[in-house]
C-alpha cells in the first residue's frame, strides 16, 4: 500500500483520475477564492486512504496547501461523480487483462468498522459497545482482490446484504460465473439457495446455522456444507443443499 506514495506510483495514478474529473462546479454567487489543485487534493485522499491518518494530519504533511475542511469537500464532489467507482472499475478491468481475476473461489463477508464520528449512515453494532459504526460487505476473489463491496448501517446483518453484493460481482461479464461461493455461518439459512437462483454459482460452501432448540454446536463439531446448482426448478436446487 505505501507505494501509491512513491512519486512513479502516485503520477501514473494521478493520470488515470485525472481524466476521469468533472469540471469544477460553478460558484453559486459567481467569484470566489482560487480552487485548490485537484492534484493535491487527491495526493491528500491518497495520503488518507493509504494511511487512516487523521485529515488533520494530512493537512500538515501537505505542508497547509491545502485544509482538511477541503478535502472532505472535494472527496465528496468525487464520490457523488462516481470517479472513484469509475477509477475502480478500470483497475480491475486492468488487472484482468494483465493477471487475471480468480473466479475459482469468491468469499464474501461482512465487517463493522467503527465510526465514532457518528453519521447518517451509522448506528450502534454488536459488540461495540454503544459506539457507532458502519457495516462493510466485501466480495474478493481467490487472491484477495476486491470485486465489490457495500457500505450501510452497523446494525445491518451480513445475510441481507449477499444478494446485493453478488449483483455488483456478476455485472461484469468476466467475473458474472464463480465457481465456488465460500461463506462462513451468517448465511447459513434454509433459504440462501432462494438467493443464488439469479446467479452463476457452481458450488457453495458454508456452514449452517443452528436449528431452533438444537443447542450450541463446539465448532470442532461444525460441518460444512455444500451447495450444488442442479439445473430445473427452484425446488431442486433446495435439495443440493445438504451435509
Amino acid at each position: 500500500m505505501m507505494r501509491a506514495l512513491q512519486p512513479e506510483m502516485f503520477d501514473t495514478l494521478y493520470e488515470l483520475f485525472a481524466d476521469r474529473l468533472p469540471d469544477p462546479p460553478t460558484h453559486p454567487k459567481g467569484g470566489c477564492r482560487r480552487r485548490i489543485s485537484d492534484r493535491v487534493c487527491f495526493e491528500g485522499i491518497l495520503w488518507r486512504f493509504v494511511t487512516g491518518a487523521a485529515w488533520e494530519t494530512i493537512e500538515a504533511q501537505l505542508r497547509y496547501q491545502v485544509s482538511d475542511t477541503t478535502l472532505r469537500a472535494r472527496r465528496t464532489e468525487w464520490v457523488n461523480a462516481g470517479v472513484f467507482h469509475q477509477l475502480m472499475e478500470d483497475c480491475l478491468a486492468t488487472y484482468h487483462e494483465l493477471i487475471g481475476i480468480d473466479m475459482a473461489d469468491v468469499a464474501i463477508d461482512g465487517s463493522a468498522q467503527l465510526a465514532p464520528g457518528g453519521g447518517p449512515d451509522t448506528n450502534n453494532c454488536p459488540g461495540s459497545k454503544g459506539r457507532k459504526a458502519m457495516k462493510w460487505s466485501i466480495a474478493v476473489d481467490a487472491s484477495g482482490i476486491g470485486l465489490g463491496a457495500l457500505i450501510t448501517s452497523g446494525s445491518a446483518n451480513d445475510y441481507p446484504l449477499l444478494q446485493p453484493t453478488l449483483d455488483q460481482v456478476c455485472a461484469r461479464d468476466w467475473t458474472a460465473a464463480i465457481e465456488r461461493l465460500q461463506l462462513d455461518r451468517g448465511y447459513g439459512y434454509p433459504s440462501l439457495p432462494d438467493k443464488l437462483t439469479h446467479h452463476q454459482i457452481n458450488d457453495v460452501i458454508v456452514t449452517m446455522r443452528n436449528k431452533p432448540n438444537q443447542g450450541r454446536v463446539n465448532r470442532p463439531g461444525f460441518c460444512i456444507r455444500s451447495f450444488q446448482r442442479l439445473e430445473g426448478s427452484n425446488d431442486a436446487s433446495k435439495e443440493g443443499l445438504h451435509a
